[in-house]
């Protein structure tokens, strides 16, 4: 998993910046976290992910995926915000990828 995601960063260059740092993924067993600073650099390591993995026998479990837009402490988000046209805006993206369901799911 660790070659694959490494794939996955060296073709999106996905990431978050703290401070000084910079934090591409997490991983554990077979659940990984990928963090990008903005949504065309997540359907970038999204499609990265799916294709690195594919000749390894190894799929993406759309079902089980999720996405969580990250924004500064403030009020809880409501309809219009940011992260709301993030899902909307994501659900399209995934259009290709999933079925309704499984967009459905991921943005829940």
């Amino acid at each position: 998993m660790d070659w694959v995601l490494g794939k996955v960063v060296d073709q999106s260059n996905c990431g978050a910046s703290l401070g000084n740092s910079k934090i591409t993924d997490l991983v554990f067993a077979d659940v990984a976290v990928i963090f990008a600073e903005s949504l065309e650099v997540l359907v970038m390591a999204l499609e990265a992910l799916h294709e690195e993995a594919k000749p390894l026998g190894l799929e993406v479990s759309w079902l089980k995926t999720k996405v969580q837009a990250l924004t500064s402490p403030g009020p809880t988000p409501t309809e219009g915000t940011n992260s709301t046209r993030l899902s909307n805006k994501m659900g399209k993206e995934l259009e290709s990828y999933c079925s309704e369901k499984q967009r459905n799911k991921l943005l829940e």
